[in-house]
């Protein structure tokens, strides 16, 4: 089994499935009625390869923090639909995926985020921008040149989605009232239902140039560790 995540650690699992040997079956045999159904309904073999393996990854690596089989996992959703586990609240985790790759953080007690983009060029960064940052966050935007704009963008974007995670509001929560300072990495600013902005803390994750990554925490100054999916056995 593996040593589960303290109160103040926060393990982060990066699994790019295009690149690693994962038994298909494996994650198949573990999921529910519900996601397997789910897996049925998409019109493309490889997005539904990709849900089946996303889902059952996750599965098996929450079930080694609590020595449990990973199909007796029941997954609940919040009001805004944030998952948890039913049988195990303490342990608090939250998922993200962007093409083929998964990114699942993992602690005990504390409300977290993640999210993870591919990047990719867009026809219209400003607008939104304009709809989604803050007055300041616009403002040191459009000031940075050009070449810098489209990994500023991700990172505002990646922030923000990460911290509506945490907090299990979803977008209705209004992006642009969260700002946060990309030169300190640093929150400035949050919806006044979410607490003291001094409360969390933002930081970048390196999961490939191609890919934007953030984690939102609860907390000051958490002891990440980046964990390996080659610790976990009968894959």
């Amino acid at each position: 089994m593996l040593p589960a995540a303290t109160s103040v650690g926060v393990d982060i699992w990066h699994i790019d499935t295009r690149q690693m040997n994962i038994d298909y079956l494996r994650c198949l045999h573990v999921l529910d009625q519900t996601e397997r159904d789910a897996a049925a309904k998409f019109k493309h073999q490889s997005l539904s390869e990709r849900y089946v393996l996303n889902h059952g990854l996750v599965r098996i690596i929450l079930a080694d923090y609590l020595a449990a089989q990973p199909c007796e996992l029941q997954f609940e959703r919040e009001v805004y639909g944030k998952p948890y586990l039913r049988d195990y609240p303490e342990l608090t985790f939250n998922i993200s995926h962007s093409a083929d790759d998964l990114l699942l953080a993992v602690s005990s007690g504390v409300s977290l985020g993640v999210d993870i983009e591919r990047i990719r060029p867009r026809q219209n960064f400003s607008g939104v921008i304009e709809r989604c940052c803050s007055v300041n966050e616009q403002f040191y935007w459009k000031a940075l040149p050009e070449e810098f704009q489209i990994a500023a963008f991700y990172k505002f974007w990646t922030y923000k989605e990460a911290f509506v995670k945490a907090v299990g509001r979803g977008l209705a929560l209004g992006l642009n009232q969260i700002e946060f300072d990309l030169e300190r990495g640093a929150v400035m600013n949050v919806p006044q239902n979410c607490g003291m902005f001094d409360e969390w803390w933002v930081g970048e994750l390196a999961v490939g140039s191609w890919n934007s990554a953030a984690l939102v925490i609860r907390g000051m100054n958490p002891e990440l560790k980046l964990r390996s999916i080659a610790e976990i056995k009968n894959l």
